[in-house]
């Protein structure tokens, strides 16, 4: 039994690596609420790790932050799903939101400890800055694409879908935590 589900664990990081490369899509895993939980955990621990590296801001602990960002994609991809008339479709699209998150967390944090290390050197603002923005250019590529295989609509209506998405989490956060928003802050959203 144990063999079986992490066989599955790891066949589902891989279709989470071809999600971030576009080479698959959220109806390549499989509808399991055990494995969405899994995904969602690992999500979680990943961010706090990364997290915890980084310098903080005063405010919400990591893991409050962490915990309102999660309920509210999940409830954005509920509703999401509910408006598209798809709502069997929400394990796999949330598995594969929090999954290519998952695989990009290191690239995120990566850059952000680069940027927060550098800030000082001008010579380092601008490249770290490009590179920092470039990934966030390629999560809303990512994310579009996870949400167009998901609802069926166009392109255009899930790119806004998803930025969206992300000034409703900040909206959220900031009025729940407002001395909150920083690095910690930016991690998960």
């Amino acid at each position: 039994m144990i063999a079986k589900s992490t066989s599955a664990l790891v066949e589902a990081a891989r279709v989470y690596v071809d999600i971030a490369r576009l080479r698959r899509g959220p109806e390549d895993l499989p509808a399991v609420p055990s494995l969405l939980l899994a995904t969602i955990i690992a999500y979680g621990l990943v961010s706090l790790g990364f997290s915890a590296l980084l310098p903080s801001e005063p405010g919400a602990h990591p893991v409050v932050l962490l915990a309102v960002d999660t309920a509210l994609m999940l409830v954005w991809v509920k509703l999401m799903l509910r408006l598209a008339r798809k709502p069997e479709r929400f394990l796999q699209t949330s598995m594969a939101v929090f999954g290519f998150q998952l695989v990009l967390a290191p690239l995120f944090a990566s850059s952000m400890s680069m940027f927060l290390r550098l800030r000082d050197d001008p010579s380092w603002q601008v490249p770290v800055s490009l590179l920092i923005v470039a990934l966030g250019i390629w999560a809303l590529i990512v994310n579009t694409r996870i949400f167009q295989s998901a609802t069926q609509w166009p392109a255009p209506a899930c790119v806004a879908l998803v930025i969206a998405q992300a000034l409703v989490t900040r909206g959220v956060l900031m009025a729940i935590f407002p001395e909150a928003l920083g690095t910690d802050a930016a991690l998960a959203g």
